[in-house]
């Protein structure tokens, strides 16, 4: 038998006196089983369409997915271009960073020193808008800062977030420069 180009044969069992066999081609359709050669080429004809309907279904399923995968990716890249970080996102965050340094470092019951702290918060701003470097990279940018030859790396930015060094990281850098005239003692 022919239908919808699968083929089945029939094949008669005395002992049963059933008609039975198996589609060509489509393992996923169990044996066919019946009484007469009518029902069983009905049965078979039911079977190779539901069959070609979970084939259509599944493709159907898998292009729709496609195309929300696919959708899905567009939006995050276009959400990474829209809300990449710019310079002054950057300054900002990072001039919070180094006021939050000065202002940890200082005797609160010193007016001198919290005053002088203060001071140095506003030059960082000046100085972070003069010297830092903000590459933007479409998806995410990176700031950095050059200093006695050696390209340090500050901050990250992705979706509309600043991602900096840590506050113990900028410290040691601090220290690291007390005595060589570096570059975050212009603060104070």
């Amino acid at each position: 038998m022919r239908y919808r180009n699968y083929y089945c044969t029939p094949k008669y069992s005395d002992g049963e006196q059933m008609y039975y066999g198996d589609v060509e081609g489509a393992p996923e359709i169990p044996m066919i089983e019946a009484g007469t050669i009518d029902e069983f080429e009905r049965l078979f004809h039911e079977a190779v369409d539901d069959y070609l309907d979970r084939r259509q279904a599944v493709k159907h399923r898998t292009k729709w997915g496609l195309i929300v995968t696919i959708l899905a990716i567009i939006g995050i890249l276009l959400a990474a271009v829209l809300t990449c970080p710019k310079k002054e996102q950057h300054v900002a965050v990072l001039t919070e960073k180094v006021n939050y340094l000065l202002s940890d470092t200082v005797d609160s019951s010193d007016d001198f020193k919290v005053l002088g702290a203060m001071f140095g918060g506003a030059i960082a701003k000046q100085v972070l808008n003069m010297y830092l470097t903000v590459d933007d990279h479409v998806l995410f940018s990176i700031g950095h800062l050059e200093y006695d030859g050696e390209d340090n790396l500050l901050s990250v930015g992705a979706f509309g977030h600043i991602f900096t060094i840590s506050n113990e990281e900028l410290k040691r850098r601090v220290e690291q420069n007390k005595d060589s005239q570096g570059f975050l003692n212009r603060f104070k």
